[in-house]
């Protein structure tokens, strides 16, 4: 997916909602909100049991919304596995309302890697 976004709302990649997915070994690149908004890769709401496993996500947004890499909200059990992620602001986040895991992930160029859920090892 190259160059989403652009609308005068948030933009996401990739949006998911729903139960046990998964989301696996996709190139995001370039995922642009306009000035005040959020830009994320992968987006995970309202959902339970996902797996987000080697993904690679490079952001460029417009404005001064916050970027994020993997963002999940109302969502648990979520597991972030291998991503590879760089030019955001926050690469992981998990909001208050979400837990899970995050593990051998790899940013670059990002402000703040790791928001929120449960640290299993290997990141950088």
């Amino acid at each position: 997916m190259v160059d989403t976004g652009g609308t005068p709302v948030n933009a996401t990649g990739i949006y998911l909602q729903g139960p046990n997915a998964r989301i696996l070994d996709n190139d995001i690149s370039r995922t642009k909100a306009m000035a005040g908004h959020f830009s994320s890769g992968i987006q995970i709401g309202s959902s339970r049991g996902v797996v987000v496993e080697n993904n690679r996500i490079d952001h460029i947004s417009k404005g001064p919304g916050s970027i994020y890499g993997v963002r999940t909200w109302e969502s648990s059990n979520v597991l972030v596995i291998g991503n590879r992620i760089s030019m955001a602001t926050i690469g992981v986040h998990y909001l208050t309302s979400s837990s899970g895991k995050y593990m051998n992930n790899i940013t670059n160029d990002v402000t703040d890697p790791y928001s929120g859920g449960t640290d299993g090892g290997g990141n950088n």
